[in-house]
């Protein structure tokens, strides 16, 4: 009997939808999120991981960074950090989330968290 591979569900595939730049929205005082970041928080209940990744900024030394959390097993995760030149900057291991995809990657630039089909609408435009 052969083992079936698990499919992997990620968060960016079903919320790959921005077609423009929105309002961003301010978070924690100094961070912004984008419209994209909001909606998986509000949908997915995930603000724990925003907060997780925003908690790390004083060890980040980094222009842009390129975050990535990926499931290990149930709800165990690894979230990892790399910047421009994709070095690992951080990684955290077996971290505890509910969070309902296997996969999800942000950016965080200028204090501001958004989803990579985003990063171009704020930063390179």
């Amino acid at each position: 009997m052969k083992n079936k591979k698990r499919i992997k569900n990620n968060a960016n595939e079903l919320y790959n939808i921005c077609y423009q730049k929105e309002k961003l929205i301010l978070i924690k005082e100094i961070f912004f999120i984008t419209e994209g970041i909001n909606e998986i928080i509000e949908n997915e209940n995930c603000m724990d991981i925003i907060q997780l990744i925003l908690n790390q900024q004083d060890f980040i030394f980094c222009d842009v960074q390129d975050w990535y959390i990926e499931r290990e097993d149930n709800e165990l995760f690894n979230i990892i950090c790399k910047d421009s030149l994709k070095e690992v900057t951080l990684i955290m291991n077996n971290i505890i989330i509910d969070f309902y995809f296997d996969s999800l990657h942000i950016v965080i630039k200028n204090n501001t968290v958004c989803l990579p089909i985003e990063f171009d609408f704020y930063f390179n435009s």
